[in-house]
Order: structure tokens, then C-alpha cells, then sequence
């Protein structure tokens, strides 16, 4: 891209015109790649506040109903179904937020340690209860 710049001079006692071209490609390339950023920064607090707060909500209600004692055992399979699947979401959404992060150069490493047998199990878990119901 470019920008044509003219400038009145005076060349020997008379108007004249220096008409130069001037490239712009890297001002108007950062410019696009600053929009980009703020557009990824918008869209990384939309998606953290947007998902989190009834993901949020539903884990609560986990957590209220697994205190029930009315509940039935194909309830509490079901619930934990549910506790699985949120805290599922929950790990795919701190994925989506970390990669921005990285996108932005503004992610901090954080290092946490979990058992992946019982992770393993719990997608297991998970997967056999959708299978059931079909």
C-alpha cells in the first residue's frame, strides 16, 4: 500500500510541485494486527465472564445436590455425570482462555500435577452413561 504525498516547493522563483510515494504496508499491517489484539482480548473477557458465571452455577447445584439424601442411585450417577461434564467444560475453558493468553504473549505458566488414571476413569464414566441412554 501506499500514500502519495504532494508538496508545493518554490524552484526557481516559480511554484512547483515534489509528488513522492510513500509505502504505508507496515503501519496499516500493525494497525490490523493491533486491532486483532484487542478484538482476541474482547473475545477472551467475553468468553471467561460469558461461560464461567452458569458453568459456575451449575457446579453449585452439584454441590447442593449431592448433599440431598433423597436422591436415588440413578440420580447420583446422573449427577455425577453432570460434575464430570462441568468440570470437563471448565478444563476446555481454561484451555480456550490460556490459549489467548498465548496469542497475546500474556500467559503465565502454571504448573499443576493430577492423577490421570482417575481422569481417565471419569471420561469412562462419562461416555458409559451416554452410551445408556442411547
Amino acid at each position: 500500500m501506499f500514500s502519495v504525498i504532494k508538496q508545493k516547493i518554490m524552484f526557481d522563483g516559480k511554484e512547483a510541485y515534489i509528488v513522492y510515494f510513500k509505502d504505508v504496508t507496515f503501519g496499516v499491517l500493525y494497525e490490523q494486527i493491533k486491532a486483532q489484539k484487542s478484538f482476541q482480548e474482547i473475545i477472551n473477557a467475553t468468553i471467561s465472564h460469558e461461560m464461567r458465571n452458569p458453568l459456575n452455577s451449575i457446579i453449585s447445584n452439584c454441590n447442593l445436590l449431592e448433599n440431598d439424601k433423597t436422591l436415588n442411585e440413578k440420580q447420583r450417577k446422573r449427577l455425577k455425570t453432570m460434575r464430570i461434564s462441568c468440570n470437563l467444560l471448565t478444563s476446555f475453558l481454561h484451555d480456550l482462555i490460556d490459549w489467548t493468553q498465548i496469542k497475546l504473549g500474556k500467559f503465565n505458566k502454571k504448573v499443576e500435577y493430577f492423577n490421570i488414571r482417575s481422569t481417565f476413569n471419569d471420561i469412562i464414566k462419562m461416555m458409559k452413561f451416554k452410551a445408556d441412554l442411547k
